[in-house]
């Protein structure tokens, strides 16, 4: 289509938004004057960049940077409005055709006009959804947990009952006593036990004596006296 068929409603400016990219240096392309034409223009432009993505064409004729209109600025400045904003920019380009068109016809185009076609570099790559593994769920068994309480003086302790006591505690309580006066020193080696013990069975003598701590005979304190009688009664 040359500028000769063009009207204002077939002419489209092109709002081009170009943003940098991680995988790319720069916006890719160049920004050079012609010496036949006033104003700025689009040199190169390489493949695979920003301003590739963002429909920028060698040849157009920049007509604003970030919405403001550059006819009346130079390279410099253009350069300086390009770089104004980290990372991104907005160009409103036209085509050789549609820029010869709007010069002849005194025709100003704005980035606000309804029949501005805006394209921007960036794209919206769709993420694909994970296919997430169902969690499985294990059912646990109610584990009921007892804690015994350490019982005390129960460790048993095999404990040896004189003959004596025990012939005496199944003999009835007369003889059982007269056998104690005879041999009274037998109850005296054990701790704690009396006359009370004689009438016990020989099951609960056992207990009782189990209870009992064992002791050291030598450490009875006693005089010669009862030394002599110890050894005359055996």
């Amino acid at each position: 289509m040359t500028s000769e068929s063009l009207t204002r409603e077939t002419i489209i400016p092109r709002q081009c938004h170009l943003q940098k990219r991680t995988d790319f240096d720069g916006y890719g392309f160049n920004l050079h004057a012609d010496k036949t034409r006033t104003g700025q223009f689009v040199g190169k432009v390489d493949p695979g960049s920003p301003a590739e993505a963002a429909g920028l064409r060698e040849g157009d004729r920049i007509v604003e940077v970030n919405g403001v209109n550059i006819a009346n600025e130079n390279h410099r400045q253009v350069v300086e409005r390009i770089k104004a904003i980290d990372h991104e920019t907005r160009l409103l380009v036209l085509d050789l055709d549609a820029d010869l068109w709007c010069r002849e016809h005194g025709v100003v185009v704005k980035g606000t006009d309804p029949d501005v076609q805006v394209i921007s570099s960036s794209k919206s790559i769709p993420v694909e959804e994970e296919e997430v593994a169902p969690v499985k769920t294990f059912q646990v068994e109610e584990v009921k947990v007892t804690e015994s309480e350490p019982e005390y003086g129960r460790s048993e302790v095999a404990v040896d009952v004189p003959d004596s006591l025990v012939a005496a505690s199944q003999n009835n309580n007369h003889s059982l006593k007269n056998a104690n006066n005879n041999s009274r020193t037998s109850f005296d080696e054990e701790p704690g036990l009396d006359v009370a013990c004689l009438n016990m069975s020989v099951a609960e003598v056992r207990q009782l004596l189990a209870q009992k701590k064992k002791y050291d005979p030598k450490k009875i304190q006693m005089d010669l006296k009862q030394k002599y009688d110890i050894i005359s009664s055996m």
